[in-house]
């Protein structure tokens, strides 16, 4: 038999687990627009700052396509500008025809009504009669015409349509100010670059992942910081919680033991 001396000590209860080294965080970058991969500033392997430009898109068409969208939006602006400055003179016009139109209206109708006693008197013939009253309904036919011009001319649906287009513009300048600004591939975060797919000098898709599309440019960049993925024993999990230290080893360095600590379960 073997025995010992009794004494207090620490008893350590180990859990073990397995599973694969992988970066804190990876994203795979890919042109927004669809276009031209005019430079990679980088290769596999290298080391990224966040913010560091990766890959440039050629930028000519893009540049062309704001430019058509700036000169629209310059039009629709102009429309609406004229048909804002122009508004009150229109009404006025208006206005000044409708009271015009009236004052004829009054005269007409003054005749008319002077004819009618003297026809019934007999003082003039019925040809002159009629006249008058022709007369009369002419000048009530345009000064009907005059009130519905001036309801139309203080109508703003034109003006509002004209805003509408001023908006619609706008939009299509931001949407290609957009695609410019996006022919530039920026790196996210610190880390490395893990994968590129493409080379420089072709056609690329836009914004599909680059299993969907052979076509399609991506960089894939992951964190230098690195996280163990291991699946726990579900008899062991209840032996294990958020901040506890681990050891681990990998394979690359089986002599080797690393420390770290749980983040999540």
């Amino acid at each position: 038999y073997i025995t010992y001396q009794a004494s207090y000590a620490d008893i350590v209860q180990t859990v073990t687990a397995s599973g694969q080294i992988e970066p804190v965080q990876s994203v795979t970058l890919t042109f927004k627009s669809q276009g031209y991969v005019q430079e990679c500033k980088v290769k596999v392997g290298d080391t990224v700052k966040a913010g560091q430009v990766l890959a440039v898109e050629r930028s000519e068409d893009l540049e062309t396509a704001l430019e058509q969208a700036q000169a629209s939006l310059d039009n629709a602006r102009a429309s609406y500008n004229r048909l804002v400055s122009t508004y009150p003179h229109k009404v006025a016009q208006a206005q000044a025809q409708v009271d015009q139109s009236k004052s004829s209206l009054d005269i007409a109708k003054a005749e008319f009504e002077r004819s009618e006693p003297l026809f019934e008197a007999g003082v003039i013939s019925q040809s002159e009669l009629d006249s008058a009253r022709a007369s009369y309904q002419s000048a009530l036919s345009q000064y009907q015409n005059a009130l519905s011009n001036l309801e139309l001319t203080k109508d703003k649906g034109d003006i509002e349509v004209a805003a509408a287009q001023v908006k619609s513009a706008e939009a299509q300048v931001s949407q290609a100010q957009n695609n410019l600004n996006n022919c530039v591939m920026i790196a996210p975060f610190d880390g490395f670059v893990a994968a590129i797919t493409g080379n420089t000098g072709q056609w690329t898709a836009a914004g599909t992942s680059s299993e969907a599309s052979s076509s399609q440019f991506s960089i894939t960049v992951s964190s230098t910081e690195l996280q163990l993925a291991a699946q726990v024993n579900e008899a062991d999990i209840s032996k294990v919680k958020v901040g506890q230290k681990v050891t681990f080893t990998v394979n690359a360095y089986p002599d080797r033991e690393f420390s770290g600590k749980l983040l999540s379960l």
